[in-house]
């Protein structure tokens, strides 16, 4: 993101369950409205959130998820790769 001159907000797991909405396809968080979120690679996320990001996508939000690709010697040359579409 920081290549592409992009900004971006980092997500808080316990401000977005205290101040988190979804409203239109849109994640609000207080003030600030999102129109996709980008999830880096992660082990666990929080049922909250879980269910935050399920509801933003019902109402027609995007949602990228990213996980690390490791090409070359020992993961030296880490890349990110999309991961597949995945519903439940």
């Amino acid at each position: 993101m920081l290549a592409l001159h992009r900004d971006y907000d980092f997500g808080d797991e316990m401000i977005m369950e205290q101040f988190g909405r979804v409203e239109g396809g849109r994640l609000f968080v207080n003030k600030a409205s999102y129109p996709i979120v980008v999830l880096p690679p992660m082990r666990t996320l929080s049922a909250s959130t879980v269910k935050l990001l399920t509801d933003f996508l019902d109402s027609g939000g995007r949602l990228a998820a990213v996980r690390r690709s490791h090409r070359g010697r020992r993961g030296r040359d880490t890349l990110l790769e999309p991961c597949g579409s995945v519903r439940t």
